[in-house]
């Protein structure tokens, strides 16, 4: 991440993952034979008032399902899971 705002966006990914941890949203299972994972990401963006100021910043773990490939994957519904960073 190059930008002098690095810091405060690494901090809105974890607040993003410990949200996600403490909302019990996912568990851990293997990845079934056979199967294809879907790459994920974080989208983050600046929260501004009614005065056009920065009131937060925030950051949304997605995946990207724009990756999924007719005959192979295409007809599955996922639910995001991925590998969140050590805490």
């Amino acid at each position: 991440m190059r930008t002098s705002e690095a810091e405060i966006w690494q901090g809105t990914e974890l607040e993003e993952n410990v949200s996600l941890l403490d909302a019990g949203t996912w568990i851990e299972v293997e990845l079934p034979e056979g199967a294809t994972t879907i790459d994920s990401n974080y989208v983050s963006k600046c929260k501004r008032g009614a005065d056009g100021e920065i009131v937060r910043y925030k950051a949304r773990y997605v995946a990207k399902g724009f990756t999924q490939r007719p005959v192979r994957d295409f007809e599955q519904t996922y639910a995001l899971t991925g590998t969140l960073p050590n805490l």
